[in-house]
């Protein structure tokens, strides 16, 4: 599976994109690729995908995302390990794990 964003206005899923968007390609390949490069997450809420390229995850679920690399205002391009899947998920649904000290 390969995702592309173009830049310029358009709607990738249901996302629309803006003029700020660049050209963004995704390559899934090794299904470990996006743990490495990308940010742990946990989901806060339940998420039900609502097009062909968002990411249906659960509250408590661990995402990975490369945070400094997004196109899609709002959303983030993110991989379940659960699932083995990749898709879209509104931003304000994930967040960084919190961390103590012991």
């Amino acid at each position: 599976m390969v995702g592309t964003i173009h830049g310029g206005l358009g709607n990738v899923g249901g996302h629309q994109l803006g003029y700020g968007a660049s050209q963004h390609h995704i390559n899934p390949g090794n299904s470990d690729d996006l743990r490495f490069h990308g940010s742990e997450l946990v989901m806060l809420y339940d998420y039900k995908a609502q097009a062909p390229d968002d990411l249906s995850v659960r509250r408590g679920d661990w995402i990975y995302a490369d945070l400094n690399n997004q196109t899609v205002d709002g959303w983030l391009w993110a991989y379940a390990p659960k699932t083995r899947k990749y898709g879209f998920i509104p931003k304000a649904y994930a967040r960084p794990p919190a961390m103590t000290s012991l």
